[in-house]
C-alpha cells in the first residue's frame, strides 16, 4: 500500500492549494521561530515589533501557523497591515492555527510546505528555534548553496542565541573543509528591525 505521504495527487493537490491562495500576496518574508515561546518570554514581544515593521515596510509575512513566535509573527503582520500567512502542518501532537492569520493552509507533508515557502518568499528572517527552526534554516542554506534557488537574504535574529552555532561552523566545518568560508557569507547576523529591513530586497512585485 502507498505511504499516503508519497501519494501524488495530495502532494499535486498540496501545491495547487498554494499556488491559488498565495499567487496575489504580493512580496512575502517568512519568519521562523519556536512554538514554545510563549507571550511572557521577552522575545515573544520583539517578534511581534519585528514582524510588524517588516509588514509595515510593505511585506507580507509568512509563518508556520501555530503558537509560541509563529503568533507573535502574525500578530505582528496584521499590525503592521499586511498579508500574515500561516503554512500549518499536520502533526502528533497537533497545534491549532493561531488566530492572527489572514491566510492559512494546511500540509501534510514537511517537503511541500518548505517548498511553499521557499516559492513565495524574498528572505528568511529567523528567530530562535528548535528542531524545526533549525530544519528550516538549514534546508533554505542547501538550497542556496547548491544553486537550486536564487541566493535571498537569510538573517539571524535573536542576539547571542547563534552565536555557539556561528562559532561551530567556523572552528569545524569550514576547518575541516566541509562547508567553504563563502558560505557563512549567506547568513546574516542583525541585532534591531532597522539591521534586518536593511538587508531586505525592495518590496517590488
Amino acid at each position: 500500500m502507498e505511504h499516503t505521504h508519497w501519494n501524488l495527487e495530495g502532494i499535486t493537490h498540496e501545491l495547487l492549494q498554494a499556488e491559488r491562495a498565495l499567487r496575489g500576496i504580493g512580496p512575502a518574508i517568512s519568519m521562523f521561530g519556536s512554538s514554545r515561546l510563549g507571550e511572557k518570554d521577552p522575545l515573544n514581544q520583539r517578534a511581534f515589533e519585528l514582524a510588524r515593521d517588516i509588514s509595515a515596510a510593505g511585506y507580507a509575512i509568512m509563518t508556520g501557523g501555530g503558537p509560541g513566535l509563529m503568533d507573535a509573527f502574525n500578530r505582528g503582520a496584521q499590525a503592521g497591515g499586511s498579508t500574515s500567512v500561516g503554512l500549518g502542518i499536520h502533526l502528533a501532537t497537533e497545534q491549532t492555527p493561531n488566530p492572527h492569520i489572514d491566510i492559512h493552509l494546511h500540509f501534510e507533508r514537511f517537503f511541500t510546505r518548505k517548498a511553499v515557502f521557499v516559492r513565495y518568499s524574498r528572505a528568511f528572517v529567523v528567530m530562535p528555534g528548535g528542531w524545526g527552526t533549525l530544519d528550516e534554516l538549514f534546508e533554505i542554506l542547501c538550497l542556496i548553496n547548491t544553486g537550486k534557488v536564487q541566493p535571498v537574504p537569510v538573517i539571524l535574529v535573536g542576539d547571542s542565541y547563534w552565536d555557539e552555532l556561528l562559532h561551530w561552523l567556523n572552528t569545524h566545518l569550514v576547518s575541516k573543509g566541509t562547508i567553504d568560508i563563502h558560505d557563512l557569507g549567506k547568513l546574516h547576523v542583525a541585532r534591531t528591525s532597522a539591521d534586518v529591513l536593511s538587508l531586505l530586497p525592495p518590496p517590488i512585485d
